[in-house]
């Protein structure tokens, strides 16, 4: 379909050229006046109806979902361990699903970034998580008051025990922390005594007993030597 004011050198339609589809047929496509043949909407955008006329016209793929192809009706669901925003410096949705951050979980059809940190009390220290079970609790003797963190916030207060998870420097829950109990000292926050521990080590495949004096630090369940060979992990 031309008009009287097409330009002279536009090509003449073959008989292959007529039998393409017109603006009113073809769907995820863009006509303009001296178009021969439908224009594909570019990635990160999508057109669902026909009879586009121009780029303007090719919808945006929203927040949570991407388009790397050109000329498509819809967009893709961004995928677990990713996100999908809308670009800023051009009016285009996502054109390829960006890595989670650190920090961070990220499941389908996340929209931006930031969207799901890392609860207090864990660390976010791998990139792609794609829940809220893949942040890590915080460490021993440490509390992680922040959401979205990649290290803790600092070490527990004198006087009080951190285990895994404290959110704040003084637990009292008795779960992720408590106050030192009686017969003990606590300094960053982890219980400590100098007194004698019979340790069982393998050594080239031989079970030795040894007596050692050791200052011993004890972190859920294992038992950290200094002055020994390594750190031991407590029988229960």
């Amino acid at each position: 379909m031309y008009s009287s004011n097409t330009p002279s050198d536009c090509l003449e339609p073959t008989s292959s050229q007529t039998s393409s589809p017109s603006c009113e047929e073809a769907d995820e496509h863009t006509c303009t006046t001296v178009s021969v043949f439908p224009l594909p909407c570019p990635v990160g955008t999508y057109r669902p109806e026909s009879g586009a006329i121009d780029e303007t016209d090719c919808t945006p793929c929203p927040a949570g979902f991407y388009q790397d192809l050109q000329g498509q009706s819809g967009c893709k669901s961004c995928p677990p361990g990713f996100f999908c925003g809308i670009q800023t410096l051009a009016p285009v949705g996502a054109v390829k699903p960006q890595l989670c951050l650190f920090g961070y979980f990220c499941p389908g059809k996340t929209e931006f970034s930031t969207k799901y940190p890392c609860p207090k009390g864990t660390l976010g220290q791998h990139q792609g998580l794609t829940s809220a079970a893949g942040c890590s609790p915080c460490p021993a003797g440490h509390f992680c008051a922040s959401e979205g963190l990649i290290q803790p916030s600092g070490v527990c207060s004198l006087g009080f025990v951190c285990w895994m998870g404290a959110q704040e420097p003084r637990p009292s829950d008795n779960i992720t922390g408590a106050v030192c109990t009686r017969g003990s000292y606590c300094q960053d926050g982890l219980i400590k005594g100098e007194f004698w521990r019979r340790l069982r080590v393998s050594i080239q495949r031989l079970q030795v007993n040894w007596w050692i004096p050791c200052q011993a630090t004890l972190q859920v369940g294992v038992l950290l030597l200094q002055g020994c060979a390594m750190p031991v992990t407590t029988a229960t």
